[in-house]
């Protein structure tokens, strides 16, 4: 099916392989890279590359409670890339974690 590639690749979202269903092209990493019509799935190409970074900052624990306290204190369901940005910068406990998290999603261009 993949032959021996991944199919999604935090570090790296463009270097997925993206199903059909998705389009050709490759996966967007930014904001900026999006398109009219990106599917749904296309899309998260942009919080997993910001959650790749915080977690290399941070470290994966540190990542995965920031990111708990994020969707369960701070978000409310159906909000975009803005809002969960803002919930994960809200969950953040001081400025080193904060500037973490602002730059990763600065990075991908959201914030």
């Amino acid at each position: 099916f993949t032959d021996g590639r991944v199919t999604r690749s935090m570090s790296n979202p463009a270097d997925g392989i993206a199903p059909a269903a998705w389009g050709a092209r490759k996966l967007p990493q930014t904001r900026e890279e999006l398109q009219p019509g990106d599917e749904a799935h296309a899309k998260t190409g942009i919080p997993n590359k910001a959650a790749f970074l915080i977690g290399a900052a941070l470290g994966r624990e540190r990542l995965a409670s920031l990111y708990v306290d994020a969707l369960t204190s701070h978000l409310d369901a159906g909000l975009g890339f803005d809002a969960f940005a803002t919930a994960t910068l809200d969950a953040a406990n001081d400025d080193h974690e904060r500037s973490t998290v602002r730059e990763a999603w600065t990075q991908v261009g959201v914030l």
